[in-house]
C-alpha cells in the first residue's frame, strides 16, 4: 500500500521500520541502519503517515494489551484503530508497537487494512508452547554452559542430551548437535572422549561390542537334564589342560591311555537341542566374546560351566554354609581399609573351619567377576543396577567435611554447604563410587569446587588435608579409624551427604548362606555406621 506514502511516512521494510524520505519513480527510504535504499511500492507497507523521527527511539510504549485483546473480540478493525484502543492514540511509535504485536502472532492476526483477535485458547495454547521452548532454550544454554566449562554432566535433565552422543559413540548414528554446538568432530572417538570426561562414562566402559552391533549380554534360556546315555567313566583316567587357575571355562582337555589318547570337549550338543531357539541363538554368536572387562557367554553360563562343575560348586556352597569351604568376598578400596580387619575376625570366629578369600577392587570389576562366578558376595556402594545382580542394602554412612586441625582453612564451629565453595578442595577420583557420589552431590547443590587436588587413593586426600591443601568430604569411616589427631572432621549445615553401602549377589544364588550372612551382618558393626532397616 503506497497511496498514502509520503515523505516522513512510517513504512514496513523486510520486516523492519524504515522513513521515506522521498517520492519520484521509485521510493527512497532510509532504515534504521542509515543506508537510503530506491524500493518499488509493492516492497514496503507503511504503517503511519508520518512524520516519523529517529527510527531507533520508537521504543515500546505501554498499553492495554489483554483488554484491547477482549473488546475486539470476534470483530475487526484497522491497525490505526487497534493503536487507538491499546495505546490511546495512532502515532508513529504506537503503529510500529502494534504491527509487532500483529506480527508476534500471539494476540492478534492480520494485516494493515484487517486486524482479528486470537480466540482466548489459541493464545492459551500458544503462551504454553513459548514458555515450553522458552524453557527448553534455558536447559540446552544451561547445558552447553556447563560442557564448555568441563563440569560433570550426570544431572537426570543432561541424560537428554547425553544420550545423543551416547548414539554417536556406540555407533548407532552419526551426528549429534551436541558436539556440533560444541564444534566438536562427529566420531564415535571424540563422543567417547566426550562422554569420559563429562563423567557421563566410566573409564571402564566399553564400546566397542555396542558399536559393532555384538551382544552385551550372556544368552538367556533354558535347558533340560543332561540325558540318561551311556557313556564312558574316565574320572580314573589322568588328564591335561591347557588352563590358568582363574580359567572359568574348564571344558578342554587330553588323557593318555596306553596307547589310546582321549580328548576330552565339553558334550554341549547333549544339552542343546539341535534347531532350537538356544541352539539358533548360539549359531548366530558364533563363540563366547572375551572383552578385557568380562566375557560375553554364546549360551547360558550354567552350560559353559557344565552341570558337573555347577554341582561341584553348589557343593562347596553348602560346605560353606556349614562352616566349610570357601567364601570370595570382594571390597571396593573406599570401604575395604576401615573394615577388613573387624570383619575378617568376626568371620573367622564363627566360622573357623572356613576359609574367607577377599579381593579389593572398583565396582565394576567386582560386578564383573560377580557375573562370571569368581566372586559369591561384593560389598560396594549404592546404586548397583544390574537384572542379574541382587542388592541387599546393609548400612548408611553419612559424609563430613575433613580440615586440617593445624592449618584449620575453616573458622567457625560449622559450615553451610553453599561455604565449600569457599575453600580449596581435595577430590576423590570418579573412578570410584565415593569420588562420583561427592562430585553428584556438589552438583545438585549447585557447587562451583575450587579443586586443586584430584586423586585416584582417600589415604591421599587425608594427607592432603592433613597438611592443609584444602577440605574435602570424607566417610565416617575415615574419621572413625584415624589416630592421628590431625584432622577435623564436621558434618555439613543445610544437608546430609551420604552413601548407602550393600552386599551383592547374583539373582541365581537361591539365598545367602550363613557364612555370607554374617560378612552382612558385621559391617555396621565394624563401620560403626546405620544399619538399614
Amino acid at each position: 500500500m503506497t497511496a498514502s506514502a509520503r515523505p516522513g511516512s512510517l513504512v514496513l521494510y523486510k520486516s523492519a521500520p524504515a522513513r521515506v524520505v522521498s517520492i519520484t519513480d521509485k521510493i527512497e527510504i532510509v532504515p534504521a541502519d542509515g543506508r537510503l535504499r530506491r524500493v518499488r511500492d509493492k516492497d514496503i507497507v507503511v504503517l503511519h503517515p508520518g512524520p516519523v523521527g529517529d527510527l531507533n527511539a520508537l521504543g515500546s510504549p505501554s498499553g492495554e494489551i489483554e483488554a484491547a485483546h477482549e473488546l475486539l473480540g470476534d470483530e475487526t478493525m484497522s491497525l490505526a484503530e487497534l493503536a487507538e484502543l491499546i495505546y490511546g492514540e495512532f502515532r508513529p511509535d504506537t503503529a510500529w508497537a502494534t504491527w509487532q504485536l500483529i506480527d508476534d502472532g500471539l494476540w492478534f492476526a492480520g494485516s494493515v487494512e484487517r486486524v482479528t483477535a486470537r480466540p482466548a485458547v489459541e493464545v492459551a495454547e500458544l503462551r504454553a508452547e513459548r514458555e515450553r521452548k522458552a524453557l527448553e532454550k534455558a536447559a540446552w544454554e544451561g547445558f552447553l554452559e556447563r560442557a564448555r566449562a568441563r563440569r560433570p554432566l550426570t544431572d537426570a535433565e543432561d541424560r537428554r542430551y547425553t544420550v545423543e552422543v551416547e548414539a554417536v559413540a556406540l555407533g548407532r548414528s552419526e551426528s549429534s548437535r551436541v558436539l556440533k554446538a560444541l564444534d566438536l568432530a562427529q566420531t564415535p572417538e571424540t563422543a567417547h572422549a566426550f562422554l569420559l570426561e563429562a563423567g557421563v562414562w566410566q573409564p571402564r566402559r566399553n564400546p566397542y561390542p555396542e558399536r559393532f552391533g555384538l551382544p552385551v549380554d550372556d544368552a538367556d534360556g533354558t535347558v533340560g537334564e543332561l540325558p540318561d546315555e551311556s557313556r564312558s567313566d574316565l574320572t580314573g583316567t589322568p588328564a591335561y589342560a591347557i588352563d590358568d587357575a582363574d580359567n572359568t571355562d574348564p571344558d578342554d582337555a587330553i588323557a593318555l591311555d596306553g596307547d589310546r589318547c582321549w580328548v576330552h570337549v565339553a558334550d554341549v550338543a547333549a544339552l542343546v537341542a539341535p534347531e532350537s531357539e538356544l541352539d539358533i541363538a548360539a549359531r548366530e554368536r558364533a563363540s563366547n566374546q572375551y572383552l578385557p572387562e568380562r566375557t560375553v557367554h554364546m549360551l547360558p553360563r550354567a552350560i559353559t560351566i557344565l552341570n558337573d562343575l555347577h554341582d561341584i560348586k553348589h557343593t562347596l556352597n553348602q560346605n560353606t554354609d556349614v562352616g566349610h569351604g570357601l567364601l570370595n568376598v570382594g571390597f571396593i578400596p573406599t570401604i575395604a581399609p576401615f573394615v577388613l580387619p573387624r570383619v575378617i575376625k568376626r568371620f573367622s570366629q564363627e566360622f573357623p573351619n572356613a576359609r574367607l578369600t577377599v579381593q579389593e577392587d572398583l565396582t565394576e570389576a567386582i560386578v564383573r567377576d560377580l557375573l562370571d562366578g569368581k566372586l559369591d558376595v561384593g560389598i560396594t556402594s549404592m546404586p548397583i543396577h544390574h537384572r542379574r545382580i541382587r542388592t541387599e542394602e546393609l548400612l548408611t554412612e553419612p559424609l563430613l567435611v575433613a580440615s586440617s586441625k593445624e592449618h584449620d582453612l575453616i573458622t567457625s564451629t560449622t559450615i553451610n554447604v553453599k561455604e565449600l565453595d569457599d575453600f580449596p578442595f581435595i577430590a576423590l577420583s570418579e573412578i570410584h563410587c565415593l569420588g562420583e557420589q561427592v562430585q553428584s552431590f556438589c552438583y545438585l547443590q549447585n557447587l562451583d569446587l575450587k579443586i586443586v587436588c584430584d586423586t585416584s587413593q582417600l589415604s591421599t586426600v587425608k594427607n592432603c588435608v592433613e597438611i592443609g591443601l584444602g577440605v574435602s568430604l570424607v566417610p565416617r569411616a575415615l574419621a572413625l579409624s584415624d589416630a592421628s589427631q590431625q584432622v577435623n572432621y564436621r558434618p555439613l549445615n543445610g544437608a546430609a551427604p551420604q552413601r548407602k553401602i550393600a552386599s551383592q549377589v547374583t539373582r541365581r544364588t537361591k539365598g545367602l548362606g550363613s557364612s555370607s550372612m554374617a560378612i552382612n551382618r558385621s559391617l555396621p558393626a565394624a563401620s560403626a555406621c546405620t544399619p538399614s532397616k
